[in-house]
C-alpha cells in the first residue's frame, strides 16, 4: 500500500461495540476510520471536505453519500428490489432517477414509476416535473 510521502499507522480494534474497525492515523495522531459491521461500510475523515460513504441494507442494498454535516445528498441502490438514484441539494429539492413511489394529491392514488423514469421534487416533497 502506498501511503505517499507521509507515514501513517494502521490499527484494528473492536472499541465501537458494533464490530471491528480499521483506523488510519496520520503523523499528528488524526484518525481516518474505516468501519465494517453487518453489511455496513463507513469511512470517516476529519476534513470538512471528505464525504461519508455508507452501505446499508435497511431499505435494500444502497450506497449513501453524505455531506460534511452528515446529510445524505446522493443515494444509489435498490428500494424494495427496485432501482433508484436520488440526488438532493441543500435547499431540499431532489431528483429521482428510476423507480419512485408517488401519490396523486387530489385522489390519494398511489403508483410506482418504472426504472425508466425521472421525477423532480420540490422542497415540499411534491412532484414539480416527471417523465414519463
Amino acid at each position: 500500500m502506498n501511503m505517499g510521502s507521509q507515514r501513517q499507522r494502521i490499527e484494528g480494534n473492536d472499541n465501537l461495540g458494533s464490530g471491528p474497525t480499521i483506523e488510519f492515523l496520520d503523523p499528528k495522531g488524526g484518525k481516518d476510520t474505516l468501519f465494517f459491521s453487518a453489511g455496513r461500510l463507513e469511512m470517516n475523515a476529519p476534513s470538512d471536505l471528505s464525504p461519508g460513504l455508507n452501505v446499508q441494507s435497511d431499505f435494500g442494498p444502497n450506497i449513501f453519500l453524505d455531506d460534511k454535516d452528515g446529510v445524505t445528498r446522493v443515494s444509489l441502490g435498490l428500494i424494495r428490489n427496485r432501482p433508484s438514484l436520488v440526488i438532493k441539494d441543500a435547499q431540499g429539492f431532489y431528483a429521482q432517477l428510476g423507480s419512485a413511489d408517488l401519490v396523486t394529491t387530489r385522489t390519494g392514488e398511489e403508483r410506482q414509476t418504472s426504472a425508466a423514469s425521472l421525477v423532480l421534487f420540490g422542497k415540499d416533497g411534491k412532484v414539480i416535473w416527471s417523465a414519463p
